[in-house]
């Protein structure tokens, strides 16, 4: 049984990788982006299980989109540009953020930045320096994708 864990109660890369289901590479993107915490021992970084529990307890939850209620979508404040306080918009005006889209395709963020600058991957719009996804472009994407 594979455990990736130390005698000191810390995951190497693989096993926090084997723990988020996810590939090495991945455990090192999350940890140079800041998003999961590690320490460093014996000159290898090492990952707490709390940590790792707190990196997943932080992920979005994947809903699949025939289970979404479109009545209760709304887009949020601060996802793309300014609107009318009275405009109301269902799930194919919502806008995600380039770190929602990839938790909903199950891939790391850098892929998403790396398909960009390929011109590959689900089209998006740029607000100043960020990039938003509609989700209507997003479920397009993936029907025409095999995704």
């Amino acid at each position: 049984m594979f455990t990736g864990m130390t005698d000191r109660g810390l995951y190497d890369r693989d096993g926090a990788a084997h723990y988020l289901s996810a590939t090495p590479r991945i455990v090192d993107d999350l940890r140079i982006g800041g998003d999961l915490l590690a320490v460093q021992h014996g000159g290898e970084w090492k990952f707490r299980r709390g940590d790792l529990d707190n990196y997943i307890g932080g992920l979005p939850p994947f809903i699949p989109d025939r289970y979404v209620d479109s009545r209760a979508v709304q887009k949020p404040a601060d996802h793309g540009p300014a609107e009318d306080a009275d405009s109301t918009q269902g799930p194919a005006e919502l806008w995600l953020t380039r770190m929602e889209v990839a938790a909903r395709l199950r891939i790391a963020p850098k892929t998403l930045d790396q398909w960009a600058h390929k011109r590959y991957g689900p089209p998006y719009a740029r607000f100043g320096k960020y990039a938003r996804y509609r989700l209507a472009d997003i479920v397009a994407w993936e029907d025409g994708s095999g995704h």
